[in-house]
């Protein structure tokens, strides 16, 4: 297994133990101002996240619903495009009904026949566009407000660095990190905004290192380099020997930590 891949898999088991969720306990969820729907951010969070937690100004984010909020025709407002924009993504599929474990992607106008019965979900896609709250309305097929619910938007007001290191147990909390050799290590980003609550972003984190002859970064399934727009968290590779510095744009702040990689 190469390295990107066992960070991959420290970075999942750590997500897996952070949510404290079993199999028989439910994902955490906000529930709709009128009681119909369930509203969980699905991108940031392994088993969903309320939406209470505020989003990083400029980030993408995907909610799930429940329900009614599954519906033919269901389509998403915002009370606020200045704040927030929305769009409704909608996946049909056919999943087995005998015990068995399976589902099969269809269209919306596909039908499912024998053991298979269809089913339809609808997310919502979201573009945080600047700081401030509005109001997510599902509307259904007749026009009427089905459910609302509120999301915040803010910026950055303080950032942590963490490093977990290929051969170490754990993350390590740092403003300077050592690399030797050709060592890959995962770099961890915690933003929080002035009300100290931790915020999620997905993407839209700016990360750059200012000499790509000592280090580079690499985001899963985006690019390596001097530069990457990705989530929370990148893989830093150590290139040759010397200091450079590891940089982050996010609004409202530019946090940066010291690389020093040994000879």
């Amino acid at each position: 297994m190469n390295m990107i891949n066992k960070t991959w898999c420290i970075l999942v088991a750590s997500a897996l133990l952070w949510s404290g969720c079993g199999e028989d306990e439910a994902p955490d969820a906000s529930l709709g101002e009128l009681s119909v729907v369930e509203f969980r951010y699905q991108r940031s969070c392994f088993f969903g996240c309320p939406l209470e937690q505020p989003l990083l100004a400029g980030t993408r984010e995907k909610i799930s619903v429940t329900g009614p909020g599954d519906a033919t025709g269901v389509t998403a407002r915002s009370t606020d495009t200045d704040v927030v924009e929305f769009a409704i993504e909608r996946q049909c599929f056919c999943e087995r009904q005998d015990g068995e474990n399976g589902r099969l992607l269809i269209s919306e106008s596909a039908s499912c026949d024998g053991v298979w019965s269809k089913h339809c979900d609808n997310d919502v896609l979201v573009q945080a566009v600047d700081v401030g709250e509005a109001t997510l309305e599902l509307i259904d097929g007749h026009g009427k407000v089905l459910d609302r619910v509120e999301l915040l938007v803010r910026e950055a007001d303080q950032a942590i660095f963490s490093a977990v290191y290929p051969n170490e147990l754990g993350s390590v909390e740092a403003d300077v990190f050592e690399l030797s050799g050709s060592e890959m290590i995962e770099m961890n980003l915690q933003l929080y905004d002035a009300d100290g609550f931790e915020l999620l972003a997905p993407e839209a984190v700016n990360w750059s290192v200012a000499d790509e002859e000592v280090a580079i970064v690499n985001a899963w399934l985006i690019g390596r380099g001097a530069s990457v727009s990705a989530g929370l968290s990148v893989i830093v590779e150590a290139t040759g020997p010397g200091d450079t510095e590891l940089a982050v744009e996010v609004p409202g702040l530019s946090p940066s930590v010291t690389l020093n990689v040994a000879d």
